[in-house]
């Protein structure tokens, strides 16, 4: 377990250097683009000056391509004194900000080597803003001294300066949180007050019911009646006659009970 332990302390302080060291190094705020125009690749003519008397040959060229560390590297192939090539290229701003062009780095550049760094235009690079995800057009002019001593090969790096500025418009704000809308207004069912109770008729509940009149004196009763008529040997008859009237009495009574 000691072993295990010693060997992690070892491992973390071996790494922590290497931490810092990467940390320490700056953010890069451009980056180059991928492709690169040489004027005189490998199999081309040179570049003659007007007024040269010389037939166009080929014999030196110019070729570039970006290392490990964001610089472009140049290098010229069987050069001669006088002899003057360039390279188009862009950069492109990927620090999100407005960046300014504060300078140029010529790294490992020979001094028998003329080196101008502008834009497609022929105008100075020096201050100028690039702004946020734009791109900037790059030409790289070279040319060998005429003093200069032959050599099979020329080897330079450029580096290209830019500090992030507090010009240009704003960022653009974060979305805000998302917040649902409100559903429709759903009126509820019920009222929002109570009603007075007022309960229904009891369809049962008793009533007054009418009286009716005595019959006066003297006149004859239902029975009596019954025993004036003449016995026409229709018993039918008196019971249809008796259901009869039992119902026209009950009809007058519901009524006036109403």
């Amino acid at each position: 377990m000691k072993k295990l332990a010693c060997l992690l302390i070892t491992l973390f302080l071996s790494l922590a250097p290497i931490s810092m060291a990467q940390a320490d190094q700056p953010k890069d705020l451009v980056d180059w683009m991928p492709e690169y125009l040489s004027s005189d690749p490998p199999g081309t003519y040179d570049y003659l000056d007007p007024g040269n008397p010389n037939s166009p040959a080929d014999i030196g060229s110019l070729e570039c391509r970006l290392n490990g560390t964001n610089y472009l590297e140049f290098t010229i192939s069987n050069g001669y004194p006088g002899y003057q090539a360039w390279v188009d290229a862009e950069v492109t701003n990927i620090s999100g900000k407005p960046v300014e062009c504060v300078g140029i780095e010529l790294i490992d550049k020979p001094e028998c080597i003329l080196v101008a760094v502008t834009d497609r235009d022929g105008q100075s690079l020096q201050n100028k803003t690039l702004d946020k995800n734009s791109q900037q057009s790059i030409r790289v002019i070279t040319r060998i001294r005429q003093n200069a001593d032959q050599a099979s090969e020329y080897r330079f790096q450029i580096k290209l300066i830019y500090q992030q500025t507090g010009g240009g418009p704003p960022d653009d704000p974060p979305d805000p949180p998302y917040d649902p809308p409100d559903p429709p207004y759903d009126p509820p069912d019920d009222p929002p007050y109570d009603p007075p109770y007022d309960p229904p008729d009891d369809p049962f509940s008793k009533k007054e019911v009418t009286v009716l009149p005595e019959p006066p004196a003297g006149a004859l009763s239902l029975a009596d009646a019954l025993d004036e008529l003449p016995l026409t040997g229709g018993n039918m008859l008196l019971f249809l006659g008796i259901g009869s009237c039992l119902g026209g009495v009950g009809a007058l009574i519901r009524k006036i009970g109403k």
